[in-house]
């Protein structure tokens, strides 16, 4: 059984009005990153072949960042449990 998804929101200070429209957002949780579910559904090998190691490789890679808006400093986002997003507000 998964457990919900909890809602965020946040502030960051000294973002200024409009200096960041959206910022890069990356995810490592259960369907971003995450090597153990490739690895339930092809049984749990104990000695894995080359071709499921490369398969486990791909299923850990993570994703090209995705974008969130940010207005007036605050975004909102979604995490689920166990998971890590990382926000950057690089320098303008």
């Amino acid at each position: 059984m998964r457990k919900a998804v909890k809602g965020m929101s946040a502030f960051a200070r000294h973002t200024g009005e409009g200096r960041y429209p959206a910022s890069p957002v990356r995810r490592l949780d259960r369907d971003h990153g995450d090597v153990i579910p490739a690895f339930n559904a092809m049984g749990r090998p104990a000695y894995p072949s080359i071709e499921q190691i490369e398969a486990l490789r791909e299923a850990g890679c993570m994703a090209p960042p995705a974008r969130i808006p940010v207005h007036d400093g605050r975004f909102d986002m979604e995490i689920p449990p166990q998971g890590l997003v990382i926000v950057e507000l690089p320098p303008q």
